[in-house]
């Protein structure tokens, strides 16, 4: 079976190169196979790094709203199996999940997930909020999905209720969220817990 896969997966990159190559020498003719596939694999580069600022850049405009409004957080929180704070970073022995940003107080180690407001910060959310399956299991105080654009879940599918939100930029036109909240409700939601 491995030789059948092996064939297979060659294949699959032969049929993928020559596409990737046939479609840039539409563009520009002229460069060799090998001179499309480095432009291929520079743009993706390009757009990945691309992607991991754009996401960045999201969060630290959420984070400086948070200071500006004086609002408790922690950036970076990374939970264990049993949803147990361990500490901060991307990488930790006993890593379960990390959370981009907890609001409250005294988040510390030790401390359950389940005491905090969760946001989850996705640029972009298509089928990324699935990261977060992990609040179905360690239930924060409130999960809420930031995203700017309209590729978020369905309500239904997104199992929507009070402690479980997406906040949005621009919705979809039909959008069948109870909470319809923009970024300017989430601040004045997260100021009104802190009292």
């Amino acid at each position: 079976m491995n030789i059948a896969l092996n064939a297979w997966k060659e294949t699959v990159k032969y049929n993928t190169n020559q596409k990737i190559t046939n479609a840039i020498q539409t563009l520009i003719p002229g460069l060799t196979s090998e001179e499309c596939l480095k432009l291929y694999d520079l743009s993706i580069s390009i757009h990945q790094s691309m992607k991991c600022t754009v996401g960045k850049g999201f969060e630290s405009i959420i984070e400086n709203n948070l200071h500006m409004n004086n609002i408790p957080f922690k950036k970076q929180v990374i939970i264990d199996k049993d949803g147990k704070i361990i500490g901060t970073g991307t990488n930790k022995k006993g890593h379960e999940h990390t959370i981009d940003i907890v609001i409250g107080y005294d988040i510390e180690n030790g401390r359950n997930i389940s005491d905090f407001i969760v946001l989850s910060c996705k640029y972009s959310s298509r089928e990324r909020w699935r990261e977060d399956d992990w609040s179905f299991k360690y239930k924060p105080n409130k999960y809420i999905l930031c995203t700017m654009k309209n590729d978020y879940p369905d309500a239904v599918k997104f199992q929507e209720r009070p402690n479980r939100i997406i906040v949005m930029d621009q919705p979809k036109k039909r959008d069948n969220r109870v909470y319809k909240w923009g970024f300017d409700d989430l601040m004045t939601h997260l100021i009104d817990y802190q009292k």
